[in-house]
């Protein structure tokens, strides 16, 4: 495989290096990468570039340990050169998952590594100089297993494109001209936040003392992270609101105080952009908006709050750009934050003051309640009514959205007629209303409701009857309520519901049924499909967790091999994975071996190496019957040692693992493993081991007729086989 990444390449003479390594070259070299990346709309390759330049800024500066550290530098050039060349050549990058994915990963290491050489720069003492050489060991290791995955996107990408080289850059001229048109066109505007930003409601009673501890907290430190955790509908808005609008708060931050609502601000993309407008930042054609934030925070030193609302929203759907996103804002010293979020802990590795005694904010107390009802529905006979009210705020377990929506509803209906109306809808054990009753049992199972539930319903429930009388009704009587086109039922309600403990299987059918087909007919780019999956993951995970004891025979491959395609979702699907295999005794052989191989390979995507090896052992264990499983398990476990520069044990592994591929005769698996073996001895400069292996598996491949396996051991000229060859 070509090692587009040798230390020791010739340069052409024109873009030679001239005194060993170049600053300002490799700064321009970058600069480029930057500018690809932002054309081909692959943000993360602008961020990793920026955060390159970064690098190169730091080492450049270092009065000690620069020596050592010129090599990361002069690596990430090299690295970044080469992925910018995968951006120019190759058709469909954004549709390239794994590529993708791992541009993003790259992004988040850099930035580790980033402040890893800020703390060895800013030392003034040889006291860490034994530490200081294991870091920059660590961070050289990084790097160069980078070099080894991109190494062979790379030879891979040129291959697949070698016919259509000429028609791809023409394709490129046109799709770039037109990204330059558009790509300044943000797809959130200051208006589109200032629409569905809330102002806090005069009607608030209960919650003084949890606003003062709010206040408290961000008073009197000078930087402050204040998590508001609690189920939905529970008032965490407009506690922030509150908590915002007090004047110790207005004296400290001033006008410096911006609220993102985030539910429309679903990744790090959209939520830096979202940071962009709210303060006021513009950004011309060509800037980085990673650059030009933190450009703004370094000039604007007084204190800001950042008041992120419904932060769940861009958490779950993107963790890891959020939470480089959260690092560089906490970095910032005068940048205070506080998040509303569902969950019991808050994100990232920020550390979050939890708001409250408890683990979430609690509900309104009965009198609070109250108060709540009368100052909405502007009904004063509590003495007369008091207990049919008291009984419909218990019925609401006493949560101030579920309380807020009916008081509005008693604005027009006398109150005993809300109560008839409120238990009729909600007593789900009557034998009355069967339609609305099932409807309400089968909405209230879904964790996100039913997204543009006019058209899925009746492709969900197709031949229920009264469906639209039904769920009209249910939508007057303030049991289920709708937004942004999804139907959800409110908190209280589908609490009640799910812990009764009915059986719904017909409905969880019906369900997997829908969301099997849906899955499958999914079109649209990459991006576009995950974008379309966002609305309903938790959804499907529920649904096929549930059916997990009895999957064995209704369970879809193809339909769960589509949904693990996105490694946004990795954490949910590795969960469904493990109930599957936990709960699915029946599950036939074949699909059970390549469901663990789909876990361990997420396992290893989330840098879970703990349960990733431990996964990996078991099921090295479990397959000896299984040859060519085993050796595929061996082959895994090399690819994890060796992410983690454990080279001993990746070469121990994949020599085990090649002579077991030799033994059961396939020659492609041993020659995959003769390939990584020399990729490793290179990477440690074992040039002879190196040209001996690439060389056995060059030919190899020839043999067997895999000319792409071939191309990737010498496909590019003066690179990996041919340039170990010529430094041994």
């Amino acid at each position: 495989m070509p090692n587009i990444f040798s230390r020791q390449r010739k340069p052409k003479q024109e873009d030679a290096i001239p005194s060993g390594f170049d600053w300002s070259h490799a700064k321009t070299a970058l600069s480029l990468a930057a500018s690809v990346g932002k054309t081909a709309g692959v943000p993360y390759l602008e961020g990793v570039a920026e955060i390159a330049i970064q690098i190169i800024e730091i080492v450049e500066t270092m009065k000690k340990n620069k020596e050592d550290c010129i090599s990361i530098a002069r690596d990430i050039t090299d690295l970044l050169d080469v992925i910018k060349d995968i951006m120019e050549r190759g058709r469909n990058i954004k549709q390239n998952e794994i590529l993708m994915k791992n541009v993003q990963k790259l992004e988040s290491d850099l930035g580790i590594i980033k402040t890893k050489l800020v703390k060895i720069s800013n030392r003034k003492t040889k006291f860490h100089v034994t530490s200081d050489a294991e870091i920059i060991k660590e961070c050289k290791g990084k790097i160069r297993d980078y070099m080894e995955i991109f190494n062979t996107k790379a030879s891979v990408n040129i291959w697949q494109n070698t016919g259509e080289i000429l028609k791809g850059q023409e394709d490129l001229k046109e799709a770039m001209a037109h990204i330059a048109k558009t790509h300044d066109q943000s797809n959130i505007t200051y208006d589109d936040l200032e629409r569905i930003t809330p102002t806090a409601s005069p009607v608030f009673f209960g919650r003084e003392e949890l606003v003062a501890e709010g206040v408290d907290h961000l008073v009197n430190n000078s930087q402050a992270f204040l998590a508001i955790l609690g189920a939905g509908g529970i008032g965490k808005t407009s506690i922030a609101l509150h908590i915002n609008n007090v004047p110790q708060v207005k004296t400290k931050f001033g006008k410096a105080s911006y609220f993102l609502p985030c539910e429309v601000l679903p990744d790090a993309k959209l939520l830096l952009q979202g940071l962009i407008q709210r303060l006021g930042i513009e950004v011309g054609q060509g800037e980085s908006q990673h650059k030009k934030l933190e450009d703004y925070f370094r000039f604007n030193t007084q204190s800001i709050l950042l008041i992120l609302d419904n932060f769940e929203t861009p958490w779950n759907c993107d963790p890891l750009g959020i939470e480089n996103i959260l690092g560089k804002l906490a970095s910032f010293v005068q940048i205070s934050m506080i998040v509303t979020m569902r969950g019991l802990n808050g994100p990232g590795p920020v550390e979050w003051k939890t708001l409250g005694s408890e683990d979430s904010i609690p509900p309104l107390t009965p009198e609070s309640a109250s108060k709540v009802f009368s100052a909405i529905s502007g009904k004063q006979e509590l003495k007369k009514t008091g207990d049919s009210i008291q009984a419909i705020l218990k019925n609401l377990d006493y949560v101030p959205l579920a309380i807020t929506l009916i008081a509005k509803r008693a604005r027009t209906v006398p109150v005993e007629s809300l109560l008839r109306m409120w238990e009729q809808g909600k007593n789900v054990n009557s034998g009355t209303r069967k339609p609305r009753r099932e409807i309400n049992k089968f909405i209230s199972f879904l964790p996100d409701g039913v997204a543009d539930w006019a058209a899925n319903l009746p492709m969900m429930l197709s031949g229920w009857k009264q469906l639209d009388e039904s769920i009209s009704t249910l939508l007057e009587t303030s049991l289920v309520y709708s937004q942004n086109k999804t139907i959800k039922t409110l908190a209280p309600i589908r609490e009640y519901i799910n812990g009764t403990g009915m059986n719904i299987q017909i409905g969880i059918g019906l369900l997997e049924s829908f969301y099997v087909s849906w899955l499958k007919k999914l079109s649209g780019t990459t991006q576009e499909k995950q974008d379309q999956i966002q609305a309903h993951i938790l959804n499907i995970t529920k649904i096929l967790t549930k059916q997990a004891s009895s999957l064995t025979e209704t369970l879809d491959i193809e339909a769960l091999d589509i949904l693990t395609d996105f490694t946004k979702f990795y954490p949910l699907t590795l969960d469904l994975l493990n109930n599957i295999l936990d709960k699915c005794d029946g599950l036939d052989q074949k699909h059970k071996v390549e469901l663990r191989f789909w876990r361990l390979g997420m396992l290893m995507w989330l840098a879970m190496w703990q349960e990733a090896e431990m996964e990996a052992k078991g099921m090295e264990q479990s397959m000896q019957n299984d040859l060519k499983s085993h050796a595929r398990v061996m082959r895994q476990l090399a690819d994890m040692y060796r992410l983690q520069s454990k080279y001993t044990e990746a070469t121990e592994m994949l020599i085990r693992a090649k002579d077991q591929f030799e033994q059961i005769g396939d020659q492609w698996g041993a020659a995959q493993c003769l390939r990584r073996l020399g990729n490793i001895y290179q990477m440690q400069s074992k040039y002879t081991e190196a040209t001996e292996m690439l060389t056995k598996a060059q030919d190899q491949f020839e043999q067997i007729g895999d000319q792409l396996g071939a191309a990737a051991v010498s496909a590019r000229p003066g690179r990996n086989l041919s340039n170990a060859k010529q430094i041994h």
